[in-house]
């Protein structure tokens, strides 16, 4: 992924929260690689399409200018959102 975003979600600590949601979704069965639900896979990908947007929204608001000083054209864009 190009962009990589550290930003907490909101009252991830909760059970009331999204977060608090999608732990309670993620369950293990007997293994050491937990199974996830069908909510915790929607989440997921809700999360993954969310992220890929927020790259090329980032990436298109800059300047030609801009995306040149990171070595970019718009051309790149779609390209590395999906990465």
């Amino acid at each position: 992924m190009a962009y990589y975003s550290d930003r907490p979600i909101a009252n991830a600590g909760s059970a009331a929260g999204i977060g608090g949601l999608f732990n309670a979704a993620v369950r293990t069965y007997g293994t050491t690689e937990p199974k996830r639900s069908l909510l915790a896979s929607a989440f997921a990908a809700f999360s993954a399409w969310n992220d890929r947007r927020l790259t090329r929204k980032t990436l298109m608001a800059l300047s030609d200018r801009e995306l040149e000083d990171i070595g970019l054209t718009r051309g790149d864009i779609e390209t590395i959102a999906r990465r």
